[in-house]
């Protein structure tokens, strides 16, 4: 009876180093870098600001204005105040911008302005329309002033007075903008105290 040969299993020949990934070796393309020319760097910071005041804006609108000087506890910002706070504090960011501020009737600072408090009394205040009159007005003197910087004068020192503030005129648009999200942050409690919808 024949024998039938027995192949030896073949056994796959030996790698003389490991295959490197399809990937190795190759270069990852570089992430594009955001465009940082000064004129790209103003047009960035210009856009933010106007899209945080428009937030700002849209959450003072949803606040009824028979509430203008609800507080969720005494210690708290109400709306009638923080309107005015706001026109005070867009006026002098303006003054650093440019060393011109928005024009605001004199009683403002003592009212609104730097270390005020709000108190509870409506009487004690000017009607919240003309709050809101002066309040656009001064944002519209501030964002006239930044449209108007030269991306040259970016980092220029503040036009006025900044009290160690602002180290530019581009920082004082950042802290512009920090500005806002801190008290629209308290206009959003307010919302939430009053059981008004959330805005987001």
């Amino acid at each position: 009876m024949a024998k039938k040969k027995v192949h030896a299993a073949r056994r796959p020949a030996a790698r003389s180093a490991k295959k490197k990934p399809a990937s190795a070796g190759r270069s990852r393309p570089k992430a594009k870098s955001a465009p940082s020319s000064p004129a790209a760097v103003k047009q960035t910071a210009a856009a933010l600001l106007k899209w945080v005041h428009g937030t700002t804006d849209a959450l003072i609108a949803g606040i009824p204005a028979d509430r203008a000087t609800y507080q969720p506890s005494p210690r708290d910002n109400h709306l009638l105040w923080t309107i005015g706070h706001l026109a005070t504090a867009y006026s002098w960011f303006a003054s650093l911008i440019d060393g011109k501020m928005a024009a605001l009737p004199e009683s403002y600072d003592k009212l609104f302005g730097y270390k005020s408090a709000p108190v509870a009394d409506a009487g004690v205040y000017p009607l919240l329309a003309e709050v809101k009159k002066h309040y656009d007005a001064a944002y519209g003197r501030l964002y006239e002033a930044v449209a108007a910087l030269k991306p040259a004068d970016l980092y220029k020192p503040p036009a006025a007075e900044s009290h160690g503030f602002a180290s530019s005129r581009l920082d004082v648009i950042h802290k512009t903008i920090w500005h806002d999200g801190w008290h629209s942050g308290q206009l959003s409690s307010i919302r939430r105290a009053l059981g008004l919808p959330p805005m987001m």
